[in-house]
This record gives C-alpha cells, structure tokens and sequence, in this order.
C-alpha cells in the first residue's frame, strides 16, 4: 500500500512543520490536526473544493485537508476573481475558500443532486496549466502523481528533517507547491511567506531563519546576479534550485561556480505541470561542465526523443521529448464533466525538442514547429487549422511566438475567420493576421507549404514585432518623435521590461515585486493601456501572468475599453517639465524687462509646484493600497536620491575644476570637505537641485499624509485651509535652499494633489465646463503678481519676513486644475513626443541645468555672442527644445548602455 506524504505527516510529529510571519511555529502534528480540524468542515462525500492558494497558513491547510479527505482540490490565482469567475462557470464547484474582508472562508454551492461517484476515484489535485485555450483548462492530477512527484524531488535533492526551505515562489504553480510537497514529505520545515525576493526583508528573513535552499525562476537569477548576491553572508544555505525556464548557459555556469566555490549545490530542472512539475534534474557536480543541458531524468521517470514514430538513438540528434513516470498526469480538463474521467496517457508529450550528449545528458534545442507560444499560450497549429477546416474554411497555419498567420483563399471572409479563432481560443486580436492568397502553397508533393507561411509570418512581425526595435539610439529617437499614432500593440512583459530597465521578467512577476516606483506607474499605466486596451483595476498587484490573462478576458467578450485615464496625467507631466526647463533657460536667452514680458515669463516661472502637485496626486492613487514604507523610501534612495547624489558630486568637481571654489550660478563657495557636504544636504549644486533634498524630506513624511487622507473630511478641509493661508503668507525661501520653508510653501500643495486624487472623479465633474473660468484665474493672477509685486514670479522672502499675498501661488494651483480638467477632455488623443518627455521627465529634471550651465559658462567668456532683445524671445523658445531634446538624447542613451542601472544614473 502507498504511503502519501499527506497522510503520514504525523510521523515527523514534533518537528517543526511551518514558520510563519509573526515567527510562530507549528509542528507536523499541530498542521495535521488543524488539516483534519478542517476537514470536518466538509462534507463526507467527494466534492470539488476551489482554492484561492496565497502563500499563507489558511489555504495550505484547506489543502492538506481536501488531499487527506480526498476531496478534489482546484488551486487558482490569488486575487484574479474575474479569471476565477470564468473557472466557476466552468467547473461549478461545491466548495469555495478564497479571501473576503481580509480573512479566508468557506463559501458552500453544494450540489447535492450531483453523485459523489461523479469524480474519478484517483483526482486528487487540479492546476492549471500555462497552455490554456478555449475554456479553463486544468491538469488532472491524482495522489499517485504528486507522491511520486514529492518522493522523487526528495530523493535527488536529498532532503531529510535538517532542511529549511521558503516559500519564494507561489504556492499556486506547480514548481512552488512542488516544494511545499517534498518538504513535507521529508519531514523538512517551511518558511511560509510571500515576501519578494526583491524586497531586503526576505534575506532578513532568510538569515534569521536560518533557511538552507530556496528556488527561483530564471528571472530570479538574472536580478540575483545584478543585485550583489554573491556577496550576501548567507551561512545557512546548502543549496538552490532553478525551473521554470531556460536560464543563459553564462549564468548557470556563474551560479554553479559560485555554488563550488562556497561548497554549495546548484541544480537546474526541467518539467511541466502535466508531469506535476519535474521531469528531469542536472546532477549539481556536472553542471560546470554541460551548463547549456537540463540533466537526466529524475528517479522512476524516463526520457525518449522521437523524431515522428521513430525513436532516436543517436546522440546529439534532436526529437521530441517524450516522458514516462509515475508522475504523469490523468489527462486535462476543460469542464466540470472532465472531472469523471479516468487517467488517460501513460507518456508525456512535451512538445519541446531535445538532443542528448556523450554523457547522457538532455540538452532542450527547440520546441516543435507546429506549436507557438503566443503570451503564455501554447497554440498547436494543427488544432487550430483542423478547427478552422471543420467550419469550411480553407486555411493552412502558421507564425512566430508574437504572431499567429492564418492563410485563406477567400478574400471575403478574413474578418470572419479572425473573429472564430479569437473566440475559440482567447487571443488578442493584435497577434492575430488572416492573410489571403489565391491559391494555398503547395510542395511538389501535394503537402501545404509551411516554409512559404513562414516568410508571410516573418514579414508581417516585423511590422509589428516590438523585438524589432531600432537598434541605433537616433533612429530609436526618430521614431519616437515621428510616429503619428501610439505604437504597436506590444506584449505585456515587453512593456514591464522597457519601462522598469529589466532585461526579463517572469511570469509571476508584478510591478509592485519589480520595485515600480510613482513615476513609472504613470508611465507603464500608459504604455499597458495602448498595448492592450485597457488597465484592470490595482493593475500594480496583478502578476504579468494574470494581466495576460485578463487582456484575452477583456478581448474575448468584446468589452473594448477606450480608457486612456492616465494620459492626461502623463501629459500634464510633460507640460510641466517643459515649462520648468522654460523658465531656467531665460538665464541665458531672455532679459525680462517690460511688464507684458513679466507676464508671460510668470506662466513658467515655479511650475516647480505643477510637479509637487502632480506627485501628490500620483502618489494617493498608486500607494492607497499597496503603501510600504521601507520599500518607498528604498525606492526613492535609489531612484531620487542616489542619480541626484552622483549628478551633484559630478558637477560640483566640474565646476571647481573650471572656476575654482565658487559655484558659477549658485554663487556657494566649495572650499572644504564640510561646504561639500554641505552642498549635498542642501542641493546648492546645480538651481534645480533644492528639490532633491527637500522632496526626499517630503517622501519621509508620507505617514502623515497617508494618515492625512484618512482624517474626518471637516478637519482634513479645516487643516489644508490652513496649511494653504500659511503657504500664502509665508513665500518659497529667498535662497531656495531652506528645507523648512520649502515645507511649509510646498506641501499643500502636495496635499491639495493627494485630496484631487482621491476625488478626481467628483472634481473632473464639477470643473469639466469651467476650464475657461480656470484660465481667466490664471491671467488674472499673473497680471496681479506684475502689477502688485513687480515680479514675474513670487517674490521669495524668509522664512519669518511677511512680502504680501503670494498670487503666484494661487496662479499655479488654478493652472494645476485648469490642465487637470483641460487635457482631460483629450485622453485619447495620443502623442508619443509627449509620452517620451513625460517618462524621462526625471531625467529632464536633472539633466537640463547642466546644457545651461555650459551655455552660460561660454557665454559670459564671449559676451559678444549674446543676442539682441528682439531675438532673444524665439531663442529663448528655441533653447528650451534644445536642451529638453538632449536631456531626452543623453537620458535614452544612457538606459541604452546601462539598462539595468541607468535610473541609478539619471532617475530614468
């Protein structure tokens, strides 16, 4: 008689079973006494158990209970309830334990009327699989396979009770319960957690527990390697694993020398969910030597390569990778009536193509030319043009893993062909091409021509294909600059990685794990709603997986979304760079005399609030729910803090290396090691710099904010009342440089962004006929500013000397609402200029002072080169774009040469 891991885990009874967040414990005895605690929840007969499977205690336990009281489990994504929805439609489950209000419960849709013998005796477990098409489609798996599967891992990890493993990968994919299994079933303990790899938490926690292996997809390890890990004191670990994908042969070599030079083990596996997660292992002692090979096949499992019917025999000669093991799965499943059927394939059909060397070891070379993996989805062509043939079409197949090429002879049913094959199964329409020719290609030996559709496919994907970016950085530039519509439909990952500076992400990854900051969820925002039409609401906490998913969602019932509701946040972004780089550059292109002059130049002059403003508001919506203070600030160190830290020092040895110890515009002497300092914690480097230092002290205080937006609304209206009587009265520092002034100047303003944020719906219902209104309030500001102060700008003073009302201050808040609700009205009106300025607005920032700077410098060496007043208006204009376009040029280039480490350098 078997031995299931999960019925026996009494027999490791006093060790320690999990560990979890607050550091309690629970022993292999207490986790099977809650297991059958939970089981006496359920019915006695078999019934289908759906599993919302977070990385915590609850679902692990309803998991344990359904395998030890075999009930069916069904495991789905955390937090996707619109895929979730699909699969209850699908599967009509009895039982449903998923999160509501923070807390786990039962939900009971018992179907009484339907006989218990309706399950297979041997399901044990359903997981879905990465290949889905039409309905949900979900991998049968009986307790046979996952023992075996369990029992396997153990044997070639050599797990035993002394290990400690985590769970960094989520417990829903077959590669993060695999782990869970195996350590259970070794008597092993486990680190229950979902703490990102990412986040400096997790190696605390890491080291604290003393944990001995961890796991990780490829993209793990490519941000392991970028991140100093071979430097981590990391005494606990014995070894780690990678699946999940083909890591770079470079990277396995440089783990697995580093995994030898510490007396570590490192193992690459291969497998799929159809064989419970693992078919083969590369033994950790030659994997220095072969790192391009996936290994041998893992204990009872047994690897055939087949070229057709035919076997192949020969070493390095590719096939099919066929797999044999008790591992197997029952079969799949696409409805609830699936769920009756007995096992049905005793050999694994990979689809993958592989070669085996002299020491007999697999080495993966391809996948199958009639399979395509379009997002996540793997496409048999063969299905899909036998499909398409049973409805009377005449079509053959083809494409690449970015487009799917269907070929008809019948011009008058493109459409109708497109329409079938996004309905049947779930694509976007933007990976899909109906091409027409008048006959279909043929071989002289009668067989379609694939090779011919191949070219068709080839060419159309580069039209569209985003793998086809401009290689050269100026061509790259032009075509933004002159590409009249937004770009292409690009996949999901590919607007992860272009605009967060990875080289690849994962599946399971999601922009709050890759570290998005404020200022690229505006950008990517943009970027994932022009890609794919719309933006899932909290978009931030939904792994790229998902967002796929819900994109084929979003196509499949036709709910086209034309909402672009960041694009006017983005463009009001750009505006406001812009006109801070307007207004520094009249240093060198425009001597402000005349009123009329004051007047215009008081449009531009302090747009810096325009900035704080639009923080504010970006701030509310991206930290409502997902705000973690250690990880903000952590972001802002390296995003804000640290390019602003090497900008200023690089500045500042230019300067003293051109003009000896005084700052050229600045004026501060740098003449010791302490002014330097100095310099640094005051942002005297450069005029723009004051904001860095006190936008750093602002983002320490984002608890009070937060606590700011959860007060009564009287008082939270009484208090920026106040708040913004006192900014009137109390004008921005004389010098910029006085962090507590600029605090009180500044931050209701940050404020009034964080309350619009939170209101924006009833705020662009009341301003949306009176931007007009909003627009005289601006004139009429400006002209009061002139007239009473003499001033184009507010007139700077200390911090305890009163100089008038500040009209300038409310100028920019009426222009922040006069472009709120102004550009509101165009969001779908895409510009990618604008859309380029916004994203490296950062670097725009910090860049544009140093062109003037140099301008400046040579100008007062060769004074005869300064224009006449009547010119100086246009080159005024004209300085501005070109400092904008090469603070856009540099920016580009820089994240061109460092991808990875450019928002280090410039904030981009």
């Amino acid at each position: 008689m078997i031995k299931y891991f999960f019925n026996d885990l009494e027999l490791f009874s006093s060790n320690t079973a999990l560990i979890l967040k607050d550091k309690t414990s629970l022993s292999y005895a207490e986790l099977a006494d809650l297991a059958d605690n939970f089981l006496k929840k359920l019915p006695s007969e078999k019934k289908l158990v759906l599993i919302e499977m977070a990385n915590e205690l609850d679902p692990i336990i309803a998991y344990l209970a359904c395998l030890r009281g075999n009930h069916p489990a069904m495991l789905v994504y955390p937090e996707n309830r619109e895929l979730t929805a699909q699969i209850k439609e699908a599967y009509a489950p009895d039982i449903v334990y998923e999160k509501s209000d923070g807390k786990f419960v039962l939900h009971y849709n018992l179907n009484n009327n339907v006989p218990s013998n309706h399950f297979s005796p041997e399901l044990a477990l359903l997981l879905s699989s990465s290949g889905s098409t039409g309905s949900p489609k979900y991998i049968r798996l009986s307790a046979d396979n996952l023992n075996a599967n369990a029992q396997s891992i153990v044997e070639y990890l050599n797990l035993d009770v002394s290990q400690k493993t985590i769970t960094n990968l989520p417990l829903h994919y077959s590669y993060g319960l695999s782990i869970l299994n195996s350590h259970l079933a070794s008597g092993a303990s486990i680190v229950v957690t979902d703490e990102s790899m990412i986040d400096d938490s997790f190696w605390e926690l890491f080291k604290r527990e003393n944990i001995t292996s961890f796991a990780g997809v490829p993209y793990v390890y490519e941000m392991l390697d970028r991140t100093g890990f071979y430097e981590m004191a990391l005494p606990s670990l014995q070894y780690f694993t990678q699946a999940g994908g083909k890591l770079r042969p470079e990277l396995v070599k440089k783990f697995a020398q580093y995994a030898k030079d510490t007396r570590r083990r490192f193992y690459v596996m291969y497998g799929q969910t159809e064989a419970t997660a693992r078919i083969a292992y590369m033994p950790s002692d030659k994997i220095l030597d072969y790192p391009n090979c996936m290994g041998i096949p893992i204990p009872r499992g047994k690897i055939k390569l087949y070229d057709g019917k035919k076997e192949i025999k020969k070493i390095d000669t590719p096939g099919e990778i066929v797999y044999n093991g008790p591992n197997v799965m029952m079969g799949y499943a696409l409805n609830r009536d699936d769920l009756s059927l007995p096992s049905q394939i005793n050999e694994l059909k990979t689809g993958d193509i592989a070669c085996y060397n002299k020491e007999g070891l697999y080495y993966i070379v391809g996948r199958k030319s009639r399979f395509l993996k379009l997002f996540g989805q793997r496409i048999n062509l063969d299905e899909v043009e036998s499909h398409l043939r049973r409805q009377g079409k005449s079509v053959i197949c083809g494409g690449t893993d970015q487009q799917l090429v269907v070929l008809t002879t019948d011009k008058n049913e493109l459409k109708q062909i497109k329409d079938l094959i996004i309905s049947s199964y779930k694509l976007l329409a933007n990976i899909v091409t109906v091409i027409q020719e008048d006959e279909i290609p043929l071989l002289p030996s009668g067989k379609p021509d694939y090779a011919k559709l191949s070219v068709f496919a080839k060419r159309i994907v580069g039209d569209t294909d985003i793998t086809n970016k401009p290689k050269n950085i100026f061509k790259k530039i032009v075509s933004f600059f002159y590409t009249k519509e937004a770009s292409p439909n690009h996949s999901i990952k590919e607007c992860f990685m272009s605009e967060l500076g990875y080289e690849k992400v994962a599946d399971d990854d999601c922009f709050l794990t890759l570290n998005g900051d404020s200022l690229r969820y505006v950008s990517l925002s943009v970027k994932l709603q022009k890609s794919i039409g719309f933006l899932p609401n909290k978009w931030e906490s939904i792994t790229i997986k998902d967002l796929e998913e819900a994109a084929l969602n979003k196509e499949l019932s036709s709910k086209k979304s034309n909402e672009n509701a960041w694009n006017s946040i983005n463009y009001f972004r750009a505006i406001a760079i812009f006109s801070i780089v307007l207004a520094h550059t009249d240093l060198i292109a425009w001597n402000i005399n005349t009123k009329f002059e004051k007047i215009i130049m008081s449009f531009v002059r302090d747009n810096t609030i325009l900035f704080f403003f639009i923080s504010g508001f970006i701030f509310y919506h991206f930290s409502e729910n997902n705000f973690k203070y250690r990880k903000f600030i952590i972001g802002k160190i390296k995003n804000l803090v640290i390019p602003y830290l090497i900008l200023s020092i690089s500045i500042i040895i230019i300067q003293y290396c051109l003009n000896g110890s005084k700052l050229l515009i600045t004026g501060y002497e740098i003449n010791s090691f302490k002014s330097v300092l100095s310099a640094l914690i005051k942002g005297t480097a450069l005029v723009p710099y004051w904001f860095v230092p006190f936008m750093f002290i602002m983002f320490l205080m984002t608890p009070l904010f937060i606590r700011f937006t959860k007060l009564r609304t009287s008082i939270r209206n009484i208090l920026l009342l106040l708040l913004l009587a006192a900014a009137l009265i109390i004008h921005r520092p004389w010098n910029l440089w006085n962090p507590i002034q600029n605090l009180i100047h500044y931050t209701p303003v940050y404020l009034l962004g964080i309350i619009s944020s939170k209101y924006k719906a009833d705020i662009y219902n009341y301003l949306k006929n009176k931007s007009l209104l909003l627009l005289i309030f601006v004139i009429g500001c400006s002209i009061l500013q002139v007239f009473i102060n003499g001033r184009s700008d507010n007139d700077a003073s200390k911090l305890f000397e009163y100089n008038g009302i500040d009209y300038q201050l409310i100028q920019k808040i009426c222009m922040c609402y006069f472009l709120m609700i102004f550009l509101h009205k165009y969001e779908n009106i895409k510009s990618p200029i604008l859309d380029l300025l916004a994203s490296t607005s950062f670097a725009v920032y910090f860049l544009h002072y140093w062109f003037i700077y140099f301008t400046y410098a040579y100008l007062i060496r060769h004074p005869s080169l300064i224009l006449p007043e009547y010119m100086q208006p246009v080159m005024w204009i004209l300085y501005a774009f070109i400092f904008t376009a090469f603070s856009i040029l540099i920016a580009l280039l820089i994240k061109k040469v460092f991808p990875s480490k450019s928002k280090y350098i410039t904030g981009y």
